[in-house]
């Protein structure tokens, strides 16, 4: 069995209390996921990160869409949305892998890569991005489209987002087995 984090919530404190109040153990996971760039996803990672320094596995794959998941973002009232701590991930030690493609977590689930819009409908786009680096937060420009190095605020198009997905056939069929070994 193998145990994936898909995600880390808008604030420090939540994932490691969570975590504990239902004892899990963070040293278990073999990878983590993030699902895209919006900081009510990867708000937590900072906090997860500082209250399980050192517990985690050694080179636990880390999981992102892209670079794009690096640039600044904002909420359309022009509020701050933050931007992923790419420090924050290489100091623990983690293995930042760019999921752009598909790509296999853990022997376990595959993530999709970028998701292609192949749609009539026009997505509702709430946040901007901004290419670049400042102090340290930002996407780097050189592997972002050149489309969006503008300078300034472009709607956010969503190509970091990733999808997670598992084959949970197998673990259904063990479950129905041992089940039935109680019913008889």
């Amino acid at each position: 069995m193998r145990e994936v984090l898909v995600d880390f919530g808008y604030t420090p404190g939540t994932l490691p209390n969570n975590l504990e109040i239902l004892r899990i153990d963070p040293a278990r996971f073999d990878a983590l996921v993030l699902s895209h760039g919006h900081y009510d996803h990867f708000g937590g990672l900072v906090g997860f990160l500082a209250a399980t320094k050192g517990r985690l596995k050694s080179r636990l794959p880390f999981y992102v869409g892209g670079e794009d998941c690096f640039c600044t973002r904002t909420v359309l009232n022009g509020g701050q949305f933050g931007a992923l701590d790419r420090k924050a991930i290489m100091d623990p030690s983690l293995m930042l892998v760019m999921a752009e493609g598909p790509a296999i977590v853990a022997d376990h689930a595959f993530t999709t890569g970028k998701i292609a819009e192949s749609t009539f409908e026009t997505p509702l786009r709430p946040t901007r991005e901004k290419v670049g680096v400042v102090d340290g937060f930002g996407c780097f420009p050189d592997k972002v489209s050149p489309a969006k190095n503008t300078g300034a605020f472009i709607p956010d198009d969503f190509e970091h987002e990733i999808a997670t997905n598992y084959l949970v056939k197998t673990v259904l069929q063990a479950n129905v087995g041992t089940l039935h070994a109680f019913g008889t």
